[in-house]
């Protein structure tokens, strides 16, 4: 829905804006009363006109959460009111921590970002219709710069229990071609994405899924969660609507590219392990140094990607943007939306879900 995503980035630029600007220049700390006056009404107007049922967000300075509720219903018919620990269907925002994942292991020297896909998931093939231009690496694949086609949902959403989305998809790419030469022009690929579930099966200690919950776990993200397990309640988990009509749970099989449950309390979090440079209470959870390769600008040399500079899966902001570093990501299911943004400069961050 353009109308919601435009409402998403209004309320990020706001509240972004806000936190920069409300305690008056002053060295001291921002007073956020003001933006979250202004933002209170907006949502609730906005979310009226969008019939938007629920929506929860979260502002973090540095290390501190000025602001956390929800709006709307989490269960209309049950009366469940939306709350900051309401848990969403994030989408695309699960690419952020697959790429964090990818890092802590590139840390632990189990990845190299440069070679070749094929080292890490051997079962994987494609017709290479430019093989001049080299082998798939997990670096393309992290930039979106594969030419692995990039929508192939047949699977990626079910009613009734989860479907074996990767090995149908490793499958289905034996028959398929390469869209474009490997680092030729930015093309956005969930199909490249979901590889990387399979790919850290293979390599990561414990495998996939214990890897990726050790990972939340540092950060103290106890109800977040790749998959619809235990470590997400069901009582707070957030029925889907569309216009106010109430609609099915979907099992989302995307994996790495897209299916991850959080709240926007654990998210908080999470920004806030962003904001320390990769520590969290739970101690190190990425160095510094792979933290800020991920926010470094790979596409600089494409020029097929003319002003879209882009990171280890964060977009970015051009180096002239007067709120220094921007890293932002936007996500969707089919029933859900999701943003953040952070000003990494500022160590300031926002995170919407509904």
């Amino acid at each position: 829905n353009e109308a919601l995503f435009l409402f998403f980035q209004y309320i990020c630029i706001l509240f972004l804006i806000g936190g920069c600007t409300d305690g008056g220049g002053s060295s001291s700390a921002p007073n956020y009363e003001s933006t979250i006056s202004r933002m209170t009404t907006y949502i609730q107007n906005h979310m009226a006109q969008n019939q938007v049922t629920g929506l929860s967000i979260a502002l973090v300075d540095g290390q501190k959460v000025v602001w956390a509720r929800g709006f709307g219903y989490a269960d209309k018919e049950a009366g469940v009111l939306a709350g900051a620990d309401t848990i969403y269907e994030i989408g695309s925002l699960s690419k952020t921590f697959a790429a964090m994942a990818v890092m802590r292991l590139v840390d632990e020297g189990l990845i190299d970002l440069d070679q070749p896909l094929t080292a890490y998931l051997p079962s994987f093939y494609i017709n290479q219709r430019f093989p001049e231009s080299g082998p798939i690496t997990i670096r393309s694949m992290l930039t979106h710069h594969s030419g692995i086609p990039g929508d192939l949902f047949n699977g990626a959403q079910t009613e009734g229990g989860p479907f074996d989305y990767d090995t149908w998809l490793l499958e289905y790419l034996r028959n398929e071609v390469t869209s474009a030469p490997v680092g030729a022009v930015l093309a956005y690929s969930n199909s490249a994405m979901a590889l990387l579930g399979p790919v850290m099966e293979n390599v990561a200690p414990g495998g996939f899924k214990a890897y990726a919950n050790d990972l939340f776990n540092r950060m103290g993200m106890a109800n977040t969660s790749y998959e619809l397990d235990e470590r997400i309640p069901l009582e707070r988990l957030s029925k889907a609507y569309s216009w106010g009509v109430l609609l099915p749970l979907l099992y989302d099989n995307l994996s790495t590219a897209g299916s991850i449950r959080s709240s926007v309390m654990d998210m908080a979090r999470y920004i806030k392990t962003i904001h320390a440079g990769g520590v969290s209470q739970g101690g190190q959870v990425i160095s510094q140094a792979s933290l800020e390769e991920m926010f470094t600008r790979q596409n600089g040399d494409v020029p097929l990607d003319f002003d879209l500079p882009m990171g280890l899966i964060w977009p970015l902001t051009a180096p002239d943007y007067y709120g220094g570093l921007r890293v932002e990501h936007e996500g969707a299911t089919a029933w859900f939306h999701a943003m953040i943004r952070i000003l990494y400069d500022h160590q300031l961050g926002v995170i919407v879900l509904s």
